[in-house]
């Protein structure tokens, strides 16, 4: 069975954050058994609450899907914009135009498909015992913005 467990943190008297994780059990009780463990990979320390609801692989996968769409979108837009000057409202909104447009959602699909292609070349291009991920980071951008393929 598959289960979706949402645990709910009291940040102030007036707001809360959530986690939403999905997993496979037997049961809730076994379901229960996964939550400290899930607190305890997100950091989190405070007081919580658990809601745990009877899902379907189905939700699970439309979820994941969202999840990553969302961070390939993110992924995109903070190469393409100066995430030290954009204000949270331009942000969001060039996410929504990208729902709207067709023709620029097919281009940040091409050009994240870029990216990941550069990435892949470059990690079989360098010593991965001698260079950090910072400096990894530095090649990819380096070419990607030089335009190479």
């Amino acid at each position: 069975m598959y289960y979706k467990i949402r645990i709910i943190f009291d940040r102030d008297c007036e707001s809360f954050s959530w986690i939403e994780e999905y997993v496979s059990a037997k049961n809730r009780e076994e379901v229960k058994k996964y939550t400290p463990q899930i607190v305890k990979n997100y950091e989190k320390t405070q007081d919580y609450q658990i809601e745990i609801q009877e899902t379907s692989i189905d939700e699970m996968i439309e979820c994941e899907k969202e999840e990553l769409w969302s961070q390939i979108q993110d992924h995109y837009l903070n190469r393409k914009y100066d995430m030290n000057t954009i204000t949270i409202r331009r942000f969001f909104n060039a996410k929504r135009e990208l729902k709207k447009d067709k023709a620029k959602l097919y281009e940040m699909l091409k050009d994240e498909s870029r990216y990941l292609r550069i990435c892949e070349h470059v990690k079989k291009k360098i010593d991965k015992s001698k260079v950090t991920l910072l400096e990894f980071e530095e090649i990819v951008l380096y070419l990607y913005n030089a335009k190479t393929n």
